[in-house]
Order: C-alpha cells, then structure tokens, then sequence
C-alpha cells in the first residue's frame, strides 16, 4: 500500500501562515466591502432633511472653506483664487461645503499627487442673473475622452486598487443635483488638467 509522504515541519508551518494572510485578506475586503456598501445607501438617498438654507456670502464661504482644505493638503500645491468681493446667497452651506471639499480632492488626487507639485484654481462669479458659477481646475494630466461620460457614475475609477472607491464625484454630483438644485459638469483635454464647473442658484427658496 503507498504512503502519503510525511509533511516537513517546515511546510506545515508555511501552509498554516498561508491560511493566516488569506484570512486576513478576505477580513480587510469584507471590511471594504460593507464600508463602500454603506456609502453607497447614504449617496442613494440623500438626507435634505438635515440640510437647512441659509443666507451667506457666498464668496466668503468658498474662501474659508478653501483655507480651512488647503490646511491639511501638500505643501507643494500652488493656489490661485478668482473671487468677487461678496456674492450674496441663500444655499446649503454644509452640502455646498461637502462638494467644495470632494472637488478639491479630486484635484489633488488625480492632478497633482505625485508630481510634487501642482496648482488647483477656483474661481466664483455670476454668471448669469441668479446664478453662480463655481469652477475647481488642476493642472494635471486631464482626464481621457472615453472616460468623460462616465466621470459621475458610482464606483467609476481609475485607480482600482490604489485605494480609490469611486464614489466621491457621484457623491459630488448627488449633492449638487438633490441638495442644491443646480448642475455639475467637468470640461478636459488630456495633458491640460481638467476644470469642474458646478451651476448653483443665488437665492433658492426653501
């Protein structure tokens, strides 16, 4: 009768150590995995409940919203403000915020990381009668054609598995759309950055 060759100490504690990595590996991908479920229900139903308007200059909220990002962000990103004086406003100030913050990553993450260094642009105006125009543009490598039309849509990315979920413009977009009643778009010619353009209106009624 033949006999199973006897296993090596040395096997065996290779085969158990193997066990061990794929366990934790399926551990941190359920853990993604119920993370990135639990966006996703939170973008499907925005909550306008919790969001009050308010009467604010809109020009001034841009301008320490961005202060209070640009804290926490690379020394090597360069920043050019194009802002009126005042531009008075009556809007969501945490949604509005929320989508301030979530362009400007973008900016970052996908224009200037890595390069050292870079510049991110906003700019704030009306343009046209009860209208504002917010812009957030890199300088970066821009975004490809074939990837333009599907920019908002959930988990669309171009870093799989370099940490990137793929919610945050659909998050943006949500937010602009359900939450502030105006529009967002994005506007990018490869190797020229890319320019995100949110349409809001000045003075929304409740």
């Amino acid at each position: 009768m033949l006999q199973a060759p006897a296993l090596r100490r040395g096997q065996v504690e290779q085969f158990v150590s193997k066990i061990g990595e794929n366990a934790s590996m399926v551990d941190r991908s359920l853990d993604r995995a119920g993370h990135l479920i639990q966006r996703f229900k939170s973008l499907a139903r925005p909550e306008s409940a919790g969001h009050a308007l308010a009467d604010v200059d809109l020009a001034a909220l841009v301008r320490d919203t961005v202060k209070m990002i640009r804290a926490g962000l690379d020394a090597g990103v360069h920043w050019a403000m194009e802002l009126p004086g005042s531009l008075p406003a009556r809007v969501d100030q945490e949604a509005l915020t929320e989508v301030l913050g979530l362009l400007i990553d973008n900016a970052w993450t996908h224009g200037i990381a890595g390069r050292g260094s870079g510049q991110i642009t906003v700019r704030l105006r009306e343009a046209e009668p009860g209208w504002a125009r917010l812009e957030i543009q890199d300088d970066g490598p821009g975004i490809a054609a074939a990837h333009l039309g599907r920019i908002f849509e959930p988990f669309f990315t171009t870093r799989l598995g370099q940490g990137g979920s793929g919610l945050g413009l659909h998050r943006a977009h949500s937010a602009v759309t359900e939450l502030l009643h105006g529009a967002l778009s994005v506007s990018s010619e490869p190797g020229q950055g890319a320019c995100f353009q949110v349409k809001l209106p000045l003075n929304r009624a409740a």
